[in-house]
């Protein structure tokens, strides 16, 4: 799971790279659920997500 701007989680669920996360009925818009099917863009998309929080780092 990761938190990443609302476009960018669309264009990842949209691909077929990620899904919606949430809990319930109620979907995150800044979260993505990435699985181990694509586990070889893990690393990448975590750096993304680093960034998305935390600019300075």
């Amino acid at each position: 799971m990761l938190k990443l701007p609302a476009p960018r989680v669309s264009e990842l669920v949209a691909e077929g790279t990620g899904q919606p996360f949430g809990p319930g009925e109620k979907v995150f818009r800044e979260w993505v659920l990435v699985d181990s099917t694509h586990e070889d863009r893990w690393v990448d998309l975590v750096h993304e997500a680093r960034w998305f929080v935390n600019p300075k780092s």
